[in-house]
C-alpha cells in the first residue's frame, strides 16, 4: 500500500543556503512565510515553495499539519546538510548522498511507525557511532527533533513556546502512547548548530529559553527538567522523562 505522506522543510531567511534541499531532499517542499516566497521561488522554483502567514516555529509546525492533506507529515530542519548511516563499528559513519536512498530511509521509518500505530517518529540526534548497538538498532526513546514525522491530527503544538516547543510535543506523545519511535541507524546532521543566520538565530535568547523552561515545568512538573551548562554564559541542555505506573508492585517506576 502506498504511504500517504509528504516532506516539508520549514525555512526562514535561508533562500541562499539550500544546498541540503538541493542535494538531499529535492522531493520536499519548502515551507516559508509568504513575505519570503519570491526569494525562495527564484532559487528552487514556485512549485517547490509552500507559504504560510503565521509567526513562531511551533505555529508553523501546526500550520504544516493543518494545511496538509496527507496522513503523515515529515519535517526536516532547513540546515540539515548530511544524512548519515551509523555503521556500528564504533569508528565511522557513512554519508548517504543519493536523494532516492534518503527517501527510502524516510519512507521505511514512517511505515514502521504507522504499522505500530504510533504518532511520532524520528532519527538519531547524536550521530555518534560509538553509541550504536548493531543488535539493538531501534529504540523507543526520546527526543524526536531536527528530522521527524507526525502521524494523524490528535495532538497539537503549543504555540506559546518561542523555543523548546518540541520538548512539549514529545511529552504529549509520551503521555498518550508511551512510545516515540527513533531509528538510531540514521543521523540527520545539521552541521554547526547555532551558527550563521536565519532559522531560530536572532529569535532564540536566554530570556525566552528561561520562559520555555518555566512553562515546561508548569505543564509537566517533575517529569521534565533542564540541566545546567558547564560553559559560562551558555544555555544548558534539557533532558526529560515520564514515569509509568506499574501494576506489578515489584517493578520499578523509575
Amino acid at each position: 500500500m502506498k504511504l500517504d505522506y509528504e516532506v516539508l522543510i520549514p525555512s526562514r531567511k535561508r533562500s541562499a543556503r539550500l544546498e541540503g534541499w538541493r542535494n538531499l531532499f529535492p522531493f520536499a517542499k519548502l515551507f516559508v512565510h509568504h513575505s519570503e516566497h519570491d526569494d525562495y521561488a527564484k532559487v528552487v522554483g514556485d512549485a517547490n515553495v509552500r507559504t504560510h502567514n503565521v509567526k513562531g516555529l511551533w505555529s508553523i509546525h501546526q500550520e504544516m499539519v493543518d494545511t496538509s492533506d496527507r496522513e503523515i507529515v515529515v519535517s526536516i530542519d532547513d540546515d540539515v546538510c548530511r544524512v548519515r548511516f551509523i555503521s556500528g563499528d564504533g569508528a565511522a559513519n557513512s554519508a548517504i548522498t543519493d536523494p532516492a536512498h534518503v527517501r527510502i530511509v524516510i519512507e521505511n521509518t514512517a511505515r514502521v511507525a504507522k504499522d505500530l500505530g504510533l504518532e511520532l517518529f524520528g532519527w538519531d540526534v547524536q550521530g555518534k557511532p560509538q553509541y550504536f548497538r548493531p543488535t539493538d538498532p531501534f529504540k523507543m526513546m526520546t527526543p524526536c527533533d531536527t528530522a521527524f514525522g507526525t502521524i494523524g491530527r490528535k495532538l497539537r503544538w503549543d504555540t506559546r513556546f518561542v523555543v523548546a516547543g518540541q520538548f512539549d510535543y514529545n511529552m504529549q506523545v509520551l503521555a498518550r502512547s508511551r512510545i516515540l519511535w527513533l531509528d538510531s541507524r540514521y543521523y540527520f546532521d545539521n552541521g554547526m548548530v547555532g551558527k550563521g543566520t536565519g532559522g531560530l538565530q536572532g529569535i532564540r535568547t536566554m530570556e525566552n529559553e528561561n520562559e520555555a523552561t518555566e512553562l515546561l515545568k508548569l505543564k509537566w512538573g517533575r517529569y521534565i527538567f533542564r540541566g545546567s551548562s558547564k560553559v559560562k554564559g551558555k544555555m544548558g541542555g534539557r533532558t526529560y522523562r515520564i514515569l509509568v505506573e506499574r501494576k506489578n508492585p515489584l517493578a520499578s517506576t523509575r
